[in-house]
């Protein structure tokens, strides 16, 4: 994982132990244990453009019967992050791998408070899936699968516009490609991609586990019903190669650990560390809300 590159790992040692190789598949075991647990598969803007998202749920049986009949191009596909009430169970039924634990976010409760919602689960139908992105806030990603197959596209980083032009997407500071169905993707652009772009193609059964660098653009949709768990991480040995870009989106992030913890940053290698004086924030700290509030949807 510290080389920086993909990885495709076919089934993780302490996968065995999980409650949900039992209680999540096959999947009727799924829906025997967990079919009325309320799943988040989509959201609604507010009205007037103010306030939160209305987010929409619906219970895992009734989600699994829509995505049978669904023959929309663009399909419902959930994305479930909060895990309280009914799904704190799920939580308690897989633990993260040993590989991914070490989250420079979880250094202490403040850096947290940057990065909040960075774990989740992901369940949807055939052509469901994600447009070409890569991950945001200098995080890697780790998805294993418990149900159903996955296709993805991987391409190496890289943010210049010829690059992006190559790779037929456009981007912005968080590396998210604009909406559309992700099927579109897969039939319109990615075979006509030049050879030279770097692209890789692999599918993901049950039992694996995908590993995506920071900066890795990647593209997934689901030939089959499918349910995974992801997480994003921001791995320690990763900050020399993505503190720049942390610095230039993220400023009062990197401001608040350049300030309390400059040995750590040395030890791991970050250059160009500018501590200015220790400051101990806290949730109510006026300059840190306004920064941790706008980037809680990201």
């Amino acid at each position: 994982m510290k080389n920086g590159f993909p990885a495709l790992i076919k089934g993780i040692q302490e996968a065995d132990q999980w409650a949900a190789r039992e209680k999540w598949r096959p999947l009727e075991s799924l829906l025997e244990h967990y079919g009325q647990v309320p799943l988040k598969v989509g959201e609604v803007p507010p009205i007037h453009g103010m306030g939160r998202a209305y987010q929409i749920r619906l219970p895992l049986v009734l989600f699994k019967e829509y995505a049978d009949t669904a023959t929309g191009d663009s399909p419902f596909y959930g994305f479930e992050y909060d895990f309280n009430d009914e799904r704190a169970a799920l939580l308690s039924d897989y633990k993260i791998p040993e590989y991914f634990q070490s989250d420079f976010f979880d250094v202490d409760p403040i850096a947290r408070n940057f990065y909040t919602n960075n774990r989740h689960l992901i369940v949807g139908g055939e052509r469901t899936g994600t447009n070409l992105h890569f991950d945001p806030k200098g995080t890697s990603a780790w998805n294993s699968l418990l149900i159903g197959r996955k296709k993805w596209a991987i391409f190496p980083p890289g943010t210049d516009m010829e690059y992006i032009q190559k790779i037929k997407t456009r981007t912005c500071s968080s590396g998210t490609a604009p909406g559309g169905p992700a099927s579109y993707w897969w039939l319109d652009i990615a075979p006509t991609l030049p050879a030279d772009v770097g692209m890789v193609e692999f599918i993901q059964n049950p039992g694996d586990t995908v590993f995506v660098p920071p900066g890795w653009w990647h593209a997934v949709i689901n030939i089959e019903f499918s349910m995974a768990i992801t997480q994003n991480v921001l791995i320690p040995e990763s900050l020399p190669f993505v503190w720049a870009q942390l610095r230039k989106d993220w400023p009062k992030f990197v401001q608040y650990i350049e300030s309390n913890y400059p040995e750590k940053l040395q030890e791991l290698g970050v250059q160009d560390i500018t501590p200015s004086e220790k400051r101990i924030l806290s949730l109510e700290d006026e300059e840190f809300l306004v920064e941790f509030h706008s980037t809680q949807n990201q």
